[in-house]
């Protein structure tokens, strides 16, 4: 009886090494593999910050270009006379684009979402906190408006021809140097506040690490 015991005993403790082994081991596995993907995700995130920093440097160039023509634009349509105003561009040497000193094209902002759409592809932005996600979602939002305004403003400045009424010009130029502009410098705030506060929480991580 006390030899039995003693072997179940041997069985029951070579059991528990095992069982203890497989745990340790599977325990080591899943943390390994955690490490792995947190590196991932915070390369990601350093990417994706790095081209928010990208889009608002873009930004922060056009906008002010954008300000000096609603300046000169303004300008240019106070001293136009509704006749004038109202007149085809082909009929009058009145108005031309060429007429505000600054003027070198529409210069749209270059906004990317390279990063973004990576990070959503390899799923590591599945892997952040939610208020990353939705920091991150929404800025994307705003970068699709940004950019469907621009590619509808290209479209309206294409489509100008002698027909077009000078009135119609002014107006065009007025919605990207106001409500384009105004989408700039709001779209620059809401990038400079994240990226202000990803960086401190990096730094903070980085800190207790």
């Amino acid at each position: 009886m006390n030899k039995n015991f003693k072997t179940i005993l041997k069985y029951l403790l070579e059991l528990l090494i095992v069982s203890f082994g497989v745990f340790l081991g599977s325990y080591v596995g899943e943390w390994r593999e955690q490490k792995v993907l947190d590196k991932k995700v915070d390369q990601s995130l350093e990417l994706m910050v790095e081209e928010l920093k990208e889009n608002k440097n873009s930004l922060e160039r056009t906008v002010e270009y954008h300000k000096k023509l609603r300046v000169e634009i303004d300008s240019i349509g106070k001293q136009l006379t509704k006749e004038e105003k109202d007149q085809r561009i082909s009929s009058t040497s009145i108005f031309s684009l060429q007429d505000m000193p600054s003027w070198k094209g529409i210069q749209l902002p270059a906004l990317e979402s390279v990063a973004y759409e990576s990070a959503k592809i390899n799923g590591t932005l599945g892997e952040m906190s939610f208020k990353k996600i939705r920091y991150f979602s929404i800025i994307q939002d705003k970068i699709r408006i940004q950019v469907d305004y621009g590619d509808r403003l290209v479209d309206q400045l294409l489509s100008i021809d002698s027909e077009t009424k000078v009135s119609d010009c002014i107006r065009t130029i007025k919605l990207l140097t106001y409500e384009y502009a105004n989408l700039e410098g709001e779209l620059i705030k809401s990038l400079d506040k994240g990226i202000g506060q990803l960086e401190n929480k990096k730094k903070t991580k980085t800190n207790s690490d």
